[in-house]
Parts: C-alpha cells; structure tokens; sequence
C-alpha cells in the first residue's frame, strides 16, 4: 500500500531518526488518535529499511505477552545451555518490534518492559539478563485518547522511550484520495477512485475512527460497485449507509427496526461538521448503549435472583415515582415473571395511614423498582425524608427489607442515593441495578469512553447546547444535554431515559427525534 503524502512525512521522520544514529537504532514511541496510520507508516519503514516487522499487542494475556517476547521457561532453559537469547526480543537478525496497544499493557508488565526499553536489555523467566540486538528496532505505539487504557501519555514508561513521534490522522482531500486510491490498488479487483472522493470523505474526518471508517467504507464500496465502474462519491455514500445497516436492525424501537431515511432526515438537522459524531453515537449506542426486548427481560431475571428475595415469598410492591411510566412499567413485568406472592401495592408519596392493612403476617419484602437511574438525584430527594416514604415504611415494618431494583444505572448515581438512604436503616435497604455504567460512559465527561478526544467532545457538547435553544425553547437549561445534564445514550426497546440526550428523543416542537418519547417510529 503507497501512503498519502501526510504519511509519507511520518515515515520520513522515523526512517531518519534510525539511520541516523550511529550505535543502535533507538527505541521510538509512536502517539495518535485511533486509525492515525501508526502501524502503516511503521510497516512501511521496515520495508523501505529491508528489515522483517513482527507486531506484538499488548492487549492480549500478560503470559502469552511475556511469552512472545521474553521467551517461555522451556524457551529459558534451552537458552542456558545454547546461549541463543530467548524470545523476540532475543532475535538476532534485523527486526522491528512493534509493540501494538502500547495504552492496554498489563501493568505486571510494566517493570519489564521499562527495563527493556530504557537499558535495551531483558530479564528471561529464569532471572538471566539478555542485551537487545543493535539491529533490533523497538517501536512502541499508544493510542490516545483510549478508553480503559491503563497507560497514558504521562507515564514513565512513555518517557523510557529515547524519541516520540505525535501523529496526526489524514484529513485533507487530497490526503484521503491518495488512500483510497491505494487501497483500491491493492484490492484483487482494482479501481478508479473519481477525484471528488477524497473532498467528499474529509467531510467525515471528524469521526474518531479516522482511517478505520475510511477503510472500512472503501472496501464496503468496491464489493458494491461493477468491476468495470469507478469508485464515485454516489458508491461511496451508499457503502456508508451499508455499513450503517447492521446499526439500524439492531436498534428496534417500539416494535420497529431504525430506517435509513429516519436516520437521514434525524442527521440532516444537525450542522455538517458534526454529523460524523451524531452518526458516531448511533453506532456507540448500537454497540453498548441499546437495552433490547431480551436484555430488558433477562435484566428482569438477574434482578429476581440478585433480590435475595425468595421464591414465593410474601412481597409488597410501592408506588414511589408519578413523573412518569417506567417504573409502573418495570413494576408491572417484575410482577408477572418473579416467582413471588404479591399482596399488592401501597403509594409511598401518601401518608402511611392511608397504606392498605395485609391479612395474615406481615410482609417481610417490597419492592420499589425503575428502568434507569442516572444521576440519582430522584432517588436520594425521596430517600433525604426522614418522616415520610421511605423512612416510613421501614418504621412501620420493622422487620421488613427494602430492595430498589433498577434495569440500568450509574454507579455514581447508585452510590448518591445509597448514602441518602438514613443510616439506621442502612442495614435493610438494597440497591440493585441489572446492568452497570460508570462515568464514562456518558458523553461530555472528561474520562468519557464515547467521545474520547476532548476537543470534539467540547465543540459537540456546544452543539447540542445550541440546537436546544434553536429546537428546545421551552426546556430547562438542566435538562438540554439530558436531566442534570448527564449526557447518557442510553436507549431501551420502548423507550429513552430523560437523562440521555435530547437531540435522541426530544419531540415538542419541530425537532425530528430518532427515538421519539412518545409515539411510534412513523416517518
């Protein structure tokens, strides 16, 4: 594969900084954005250098790691006797070491390999100092940002390396065309590429797979043309919405698959710099944001069997939230697929002398339930009266436990309502969600999984703020990047909690939502 001119100036820089050092070639860290080209601008430098590339990632198990490069024990033990280095990094002839997912290492690991590429030297498994190889070329590459990385920027390790190399992704036109046209090359069925290709893709350079998607939609795009036609802007649209297609059946709403035109007339409200990340979001709630019909109700049985509460026992059901549906809802299904006696139900916002008398004993179990809690800042304001409700109850059923079970929910937002929960009654209270998030699995916050790279995270952040205020007049500035401002996609079969973002369900006015909150996914 030919690099685009923007690749061909990294290669040029790390080419360089290996022939020009006169004893070794020196360890190098390549940093980037995910599908930045690290891999490909390094591969590239091992052939023009006519060296062998071997590519190690340090995702995988720290002992198939340690393994790879270190050498096993048995790999150890030979080495004792024949005095041949063990592992790759023992290798002899010229090779690049390419040490892929450089921000997912095993923190085990990290001594070691700082040992390595600080001294250029290695322990084996039997405690045997090795020296690397002059000719052997240790490459390290991180992605950043990366969610769950276990290695950023700013660690040591990073500063082992004796060069850097910070890489951009390829954005402009001609940049793209240049690939596309490569990638085409290499394809066992060739093709031109039209030149407005390149201008029509960097209209999607915004999307933080980068080179990832590019690829991706280009190779969708020439299983989709004739073998005899040019790859046109028209193809290449369509292998977009092809590989959207898997996205759209897998979000069923209210009975109904996600269709292309919905999607279309949703995304098209958007300004163009940012319909790369609102498709990006489709894709992220797709992958794991999306409760289907099933998960909901295998949710339901994992909250049953996490309760504690046993089969047929005596269970009382509360009326707690009248806001909205979801919780009579999430009630109501509990109900019909837990094996318990349900005596019946008593509201919690009305006074305790106004609760149903039960005939025989006294129930030792109710139940509260919901869909989502995201903030928890519903929960812990009914949870803060140390009079009514809750407190309530479990004064006038002394012997009672209390357990809240919700489908989804953040744990942030768990633990605020948890610590709202007055502390004499701790001890009887439980708190169950099927299905757990963190923090970062919302938008806009500063260590968020679903748009990683701050600057995009900020300028969309802005865009939805101002497309409440054009769409939204009436919402309250809390809720324009979802109730308490918390930025969630998540989306349910029926159904999208208020704490996800407006711009997915919002449907007063003129806004065209692609989950609407009430109604059915008629266009």
């Amino acid at each position: 594969m030919e690099l685009c001119d923007h690749q061909v100036y990294y290669l040029n820089r790390i080419t360089e900084c290996a022939l020009n050092s006169s004893i070794y070639l020196p360890t190098l860290l390549m940093v980037g954005p995910p599908g930045s080209g690290k891999r490909t601008i390094c591969y590239q430098a091992s052939r023009k250098m006519g060296i062998d590339f071997v590519d190690v990632s340090l995702k995988q198990p720290k002992e198939v790691i340690a393994d790879q490069l270190f050498g096993s024990a048995a790999a150890a033990e030979r080495a004792q006797e024949s005095g041949v280095p063990p592992g790759i990094l023992g290798q002899s002839s010229p090779v690049v070491v390419y040490l892929s997912d450089f921000q997912n290492v095993d923190l085990s690991l990290v001594d070691s390999l700082y040992r390595t590429i600080k001294s250029r030297a290695y322990l084996d498994r039997l405690g045997t100092q090795w020296k690397l190889n002059e000719d052997l070329w240790l490459i390290g590459a991180l992605t950043i940002p990366s969610p769950n990385s276990t290695i950023a920027y700013e660690h040591k390790i990073c500063g082992a390396f004796q060069q850097t190399v910070l890489l951009a992704p390829p954005s402009s036109s001609a940049d793209l065309l240049s690939i596309c046209r490569s990638l085409s090359a290499d394809h066992p069925s060739p093709r031109e590429v039209a030149t407005d290709v390149g201008e029509f893709l960097a209209n999607y350079s915004g999307t933080p797979e980068n080179l990832h998607a590019v690829r991706r939609w280009l190779s969708l795009a020439l299983d989709l043309a004739d073998v005899r036609a040019p790859i046109t802007t028209e193809i290449v649209r369509r292998a977009i919405e092809s590989d959207l297609q898997w996205v759209f059946s897998r979000l069923v709403y209210r009975g109904r698959a996600l269709t292309l035109d919905r999607f279309q007339r949703w995304i098209s409200q958007f300004p163009t710099p940012h319909s790369p990340l609102a498709m990006h979001l489709v894709r992220q709630i797709a992958d794991a944001y999306y409760v289907s019909n099933e998960a909901y109700f295998d949710a339901l049985n994992d909250l049953i069997q996490g309760s504690g509460v046993p089969p047929n026992s005596r269970v009382v059901f509360c009326k707690w939230q009248h806001t909205g549906a979801s919780a009579p809802a999430v009630a109501h299904d509990l109900k019909n697929q837990a094996n318990w006696k349900v005596l019946g139900e008593i509201d919690l916002d009305q006074p305790s002398s106004s609760w149903p008398t039960f005939a025989g004993p006294e129930p030792a179990w109710f139940v509260l339930a919901d869909d989502f809690v995201g903030s928890g800042g519903t929960l812990a304001t009914f949870f803060a009266n140390k009079s009514d409700g809750l407190s309530a109850l479990l004064e006038k059923y002394r012997l009672a436990k209390v357990r809240i079970l919700t489908v989804v929910g953040f744990e942030s937002g768990l633990r605020l309502a948890q610590r709202a929960i007055p502390a004499s009654h701790r001890s009887r209270v439980q708190i169950l969600a099927a299905r757990l998030f963190q923090n970062e699995d919302t938008c806009f916050h500063p260590t968020s999984k679903i748009l990683v790279h701050k600057e995009q995270r900020e300028q969309f952040k802005n865009c939805c703020l101002e497309l409440a205020k054009v769409h939204f007049e009436t919402m309250k500035p809390e809720m324009r990047l979802g109730y308490d401002n918390l930025g969630a996609i998540i989306v349910f079969f029926n159904t999208v909690p208020n704490n996800s973002l407006p711009i997915l369900w919002y449907t007063t006015g003129h806004w065209f939502p692609l989950f609407p909150a009430s109604g059915l996914l008629a266009e």
